[in-house]
């Protein structure tokens, strides 16, 4: 359906929310309804209204930092799986038999 009117899907990576902006949306979002929850009501009309100002608040500037931080968090993984990786490759171990003795 998304292909349809013009969008490409990107699947996301599950258990990795600081990859995906929205975890960094939903919980801007969250925060907003704590803090105006003033009597902490639990009924679903307050919630719910409150649930719709905080979403109705999210602005293109939100989307775009959390898209740029999500970039970001990105980026220092795929240095650190560089490093990880050129670590990996100095750390062998050869389980081969040689003339070394049992002990050394």
């Amino acid at each position: 359906m998304a292909e349809k009117h013009g969008h490409e899907v990107l699947w996301l990576r599950p258990y990795h929310g600081q990859l995906n902006p929205i975890e960094l949306i939903w919980a801007q979002v969250k925060k907003e309804i704590r803090k105006n929850n003033s009597n902490s009501s639990q009924k679903l009309r307050v919630i719910e209204e409150l649930t719709r100002k905080a979403m109705n608040n999210v602005t293109v500037e939100n989307w775009q930092k959390c898209v740029a931080h999500t970039k970001k968090v990105e980026e220092e993984f795929r240095r650190n799986d560089i490093v990880i990786n050129h670590m990996v490759e100095k750390f062998v171990i050869n389980i081969s038999n040689d003339s070394s003795s049992d002990e050394e």
